[in-house]
């Protein structure tokens, strides 16, 4: 009956992981655990959806068995690089803000918007808006050009700059994209692109990696990526795997 009544696709999941006699010896998490099998359509906070599946908030907290059962669903939807966030899942509250500079009639550095304010506060239509990875880059580039409008992502993209990027997209703006050209940054803006395809790339390419080698170094650290969707950062992925040289952000930023 509890096989009848989830997804075939969670039961199978189930029945790979988990012997009969562990499912049967708590049946009740497991067939709560199946509203958390599929993907949300919209952003949702962490807490927010641990209230949704298991009626706690606190029950995907690190630590809880809750959460091993998430990751390894989401791993096994999406990869073992599949994180929270490509599952549309946020785990910190705190850092749901948008960082923008240009785009609102606020000083120069960084309009600070808060979560609640998103779907509501005026934005313009039909502009160009420059979004990037790194902080420091949108402060240089804000200052140089006072006449574009910037978005910094801060690395992976939260739940509210998502929500300001959804707005921007729904007002006829062009969205541009540039990140670090390190397997981590291709991986952020290939997850970009899988939910905005709208959204264009600025030197994020082979050609650009190519021409700017001499600016390349070898990575402290950086994750390992098997593959991604976008044709272009797959090119660019595999040249940076086989040279082992990463070039950051900051390093080609005049050049934007």
């Amino acid at each position: 009956m509890f096989k009848e009544d989830v997804a075939p696709a969670y039961a199978a999941f189930l029945a790979e992981n988990f012997s009969e006699k562990q499912i049967i010896s708590d049946l009740p998490f497991y067939q709560k655990m199946a509203k958390g099998w599929e993907k949300p359509v919209e952003g949702v906070l962490l807490p927010t959806f641990a209230l949704q599946v298991l009626g706690d908030p606190h029950a995907f907290d690190r630590g809880r068995r809750g959460r091993g059962l998430l990751e390894k669903i989401i791993q096994a939807q999406l990869g073992e690089e599949g994180t929270l966030e490509d599952f549309n899942v946020y785990p910190d509250q705190l850092y749901n803000f948008a960082m923008t500079a240009n785009l609102l009639d606020t000083p120069l550095t960084y309009d600070i918007i808060a979560l609640p304010d998103i779907d509501q506060i005026a934005l313009t239509e039909k502009i160009k808006v420059y979004l990037h990875e790194n902080s420091g880059v949108t402060t240089a580039l804000a200052s140089k050009f006072s006449d574009r409008a910037f978005v910094c992502t801060g690395g992976q993209v939260n739940l509210a700059t998502k929500k300001l990027i959804k707005r921007l997209l729904a007002n006829s703006c062009q969205l541009y994209y540039s990140g670090d050209l390190d397997q981590s940054g291709i991986k952020i803006a290939d997850n970009l692109l899988l939910e905005f395809p709208e959204i264009h790339l600025l030197n994020m390419d082979l050609k650009t990696y190519k021409e700017h080698y001499q600016a390349s170094v070898p990575p402290v650290k950086d994750k390992q990526i098997k593959e991604v969707e976008n044709p272009d950062l797959q090119e660019v992925l595999t040249e940076i795997q086989k040279k082992k040289r990463v070039i950051f952000e900051e390093a080609i930023h005049e050049f934007l």
